[in-house]
């Protein structure tokens, strides 16, 4: 009998050890994200056992409708960090997104304990709108369209090679077109002094001014080109595709949209001084490249009336392209990083950064004036 009771015992302890161990091992692999926790059923070897695992959440506070078309469609599974979620309760975040032209007209939602605020713009420093005090202090990063801002949002895309496609006859398209540029705007007091460089060029070449700021008309948004652009590459041989300011890494959709939707058109453009490092060389004529507009006036002459050196040009162009989906594409690239972000400080692989976000508001240091 006393051997019988010290095998029951024995059973009974290797019983016992073994349900603490599992225990201790299912609590090893929990973990607390501010204050809750996350739940699902994992599987296991033959059962199924309820673990816990850490989430990241990233909150969008008062985005426009472009943000949140991309965030409603955001799949976390294609994220190298597939528990990270988009939430709706700022109190829960352990980001949140802050749109820079909402900020004036919102009181402060209050901040939570090692909470991370992100400001967000599209514009340029000009034109995005510096926050206020009471919400100044609070805000850590920045996200814009700039390479060097905290996170990269190509809001307005980058241009890809283009898969082979159909060959265009460039030499007939040339032969359409009658006329040398053409301008279309509806701002005309701008930072970038677009307006004084049109003016100048129209002394050593026509030049057709569309919209608010012009003398013919065509279309109700005179500055989306899909309006008019049947009219403008048929006849024109330059698009002046200049922006309302000039700053580095501010390319917009007046360029953009000829890449995407394949206009054989020549782009000209005033800047920015770093448009090299993302645009392809040969494929748009840079003001910045000429001493004064005489000479680029020019040398758009010239090459418009070198039908080689047009057709040049207008080939290496059509070898690039825009995707339909950039800005979807964009929103996708920013909640990702925002998440790798959150995932490599908990790894302790980096630090919080440094307040960044004045750096997109310092066109100071971004922008150059118009002459």
């Amino acid at each position: 009998m006393a051997e019988l009771r010290k095998i029951r015992w024995g059973l009974f302890t290797a019983i016992f050890l073994s349900i603490s161990f599992s225990s201790i091992a299912i609590l090893s692999n929990s973990y607390l994200l501010r204050g809750h926790f996350i739940w699902y059923t994992a599987p296991q070897p033959k059962i199924d056992q309820q673990q816990k695992i850490l989430t990241f959440r990233i909150a969008w506070y008062h985005q426009n409708s472009e943000i949140h078309y991309g965030i409603s469609k955001y799949d976390p599974t294609k994220c190298d960090v597939p528990n990270c979620l988009v939430e709706q309760n700022t109190t829960l975040a352990d980001i949140v997104v802050l749109r820079h032209s909402d900020l004036p007209y919102s009181s402060p939602i209050e901040k939570e304990r090692n909470q991370i605020w992100v400001l967000h713009t599209g514009e340029c420093p000009h034109h995005t709108i510096r926050p206020p005090s009471k919400w100044a202090k609070h805000i850590d990063l920045g996200a814009s369209y700039m390479e060097q801002s905290d996170f990269f949002v190509p809001i307005y895309g980058r241009v890809k090679l283009r898969k082979a496609g159909t060959t265009r006859n460039f030499t007939r398209i040339l032969k359409s077109k009658r006329k040398d540029a053409v301008w279309v705007s509806s701002h005309c007091n701008t930072h970038g002094k677009r307006e004084n460089l049109v003016k100048e060029l129209a002394k050593y070449m026509n030049v057709d001014t569309y919209g608010t700021c012009g003398k013919k008309k065509c279309g109700k948004q005179y500055d989306d080109l899909k309006k008019c652009a049947e009219t403008f590459v048929q006849d024109y041989k330059f698009y002046f595709a200049f922006e309302n300011s000039i700053c580095d890494n501010y390319t917009t959709e007046k360029l953009y949209s000829l890449f995407r939707d394949r206009a054989p058109i020549i782009p000209v453009i005033n800047g920015p001084r770093d448009v090299r490092k993302y645009l392809p060389e040969g494929t748009y004529i840079n003001r910045f490249d000429f001493a004064s507009p005489k000479l680029l006036a020019e040398e758009l002459k010239r090459i418009g009336n070198n039908e080689s050196e047009y057709i040049r040009i207008l080939q290496e162009k059509d070898k690039y392209t825009l995707s339909d989906d950039f800005q979807l594409k964009a929103v996708y690239k920013f909640q990702c990083d925002l998440c790798k972000y959150l995932r490599n400080i908990h790894n302790g692989e980096v630090k919080k950064k440094a307040k960044g976000w004045q750096q997109i508001v310092d066109e100071g240091q971004l922008c150059v004036p118009g002459k």
